[in-house]
């Protein structure tokens, strides 16, 4: 249930009528161009370095939410300033603005498997 609602705060998906949003086709021929296997995106993931594919200005997810008190769906949640910097500075190293994983593609692609690492490594 907690990890659930970490997928939804992450995907942008806070309000019950909240439908999820599909990855940017430019974006992810960019992401392609960077990644060609999970072990880059784990490199990358784990890194101390903080070298950013994107900027972060570029990256929506999270963009103008402020820390405290969520309701996310049946669940109230607090987010911290910390949470959502971390969220966009992983994103942003990794080359993805808008955290969605692509539905109409095997969950084994580079950039779907991208998008778990993410979520887990937030969680």
């Amino acid at each position: 249930s907690a990890f659930f609602t970490h997928i939804r705060i992450i995907w942008g998906l806070i309000y019950q009528k909240s439908v999820p949003i599909a990855p940017d086709p430019s974006l992810l021929k960019e992401f392609y161009h960077w990644f060609d296997h999970v072990d880059e995106i784990q490199q990358v993931a784990n890194g101390t370095t903080a070298i950013y594919l994107i900027p972060e200005a570029d990256i929506i997810t999270l963009r103008g939410t402020k820390p405290g008190r969520k309701k996310v769906g049946r669940a109230i949640v607090n987010v911290q300033e910390f949470f959502i910097l971390y969220i966009q500075e992983l994103l942003a190293k990794l080359g993805i603005c808008g955290w969605a994983p692509s539905l109409d593609k095997p969950i084994d692609t580079l950039y779907n498997k991208a998008c778990r690492i993410s979520a887990i490594k937030t969680f």
